[in-house]
């Protein structure tokens, strides 16, 4: 169960573009610790949604969940010249 600091959210720094380190997966979110700016090291927690297909000439409802998240990768390349 993820602690009452880690909420999502605006108000907690989640918002569009902000960067994240995956701590922990599981089935039902994702919780990580945030990169750069004001919310710099705090945790942070994404839930999954479901999202679904109401209005639709369908006899059935379509349901699915997702995370909304991009995956990226990055690293970084620490090259001592010096040492040549």
């Amino acid at each position: 169960m993820p602690s009452d600091s880690a909420q999502y959210g605006p108000s907690q720094g989640l918002r569009n573009g902000t960067r994240l380190v995956i701590t922990r997966a599981s089935t039902h979110d994702l919780e990580g610790r945030i990169l750069g700016g004001e919310y710099d090291g705090k945790p942070g927690l994404i839930p999954h949604i479901t999202l679904c297909s109401r209005k639709s000439n369908l006899t059935f409802i379509l349901a699915r969940r997702q995370f909304l998240v991009r995956l990226a990768f990055a690293m970084t390349i620490k090259d001592n010249l010096s040492s040549m």
